[in-house]
């Protein structure tokens, strides 16, 4: 139970800044979140230049499996 729900809440949290904050590179006060993105971006470079395919997973994440994950908790 944990699992879904550690699951479906990083997917209705961290992952939806992502979608929500797509400036998230050049704000002068970032966020906790924007940091976040910030040290992933170092990592995968897909996600600081927006990748179509990446936001287009992201929000699959975000809509289906976060609440599908929090359904099945």
């Amino acid at each position: 139970m944990c699992w879904w729900a550690i699951t479906g809440l990083t997917n209705l949290i961290i992952e939806a800044s992502l979608l929500f904050t797509p400036n998230y590179l050049t704000k002068e006060s970032p966020s906790f979140f924007d940091e976040i993105w910030k040290e992933y971006s170092k990592a995968d470079s897909r996600y600081a230049a927006r990748d179509t395919t990446i936001v287009a997973i992201e929000v699959i994440a975000v809509f289906l499996r976060g609440p599908a994950s929090l359904l099945k908790f």
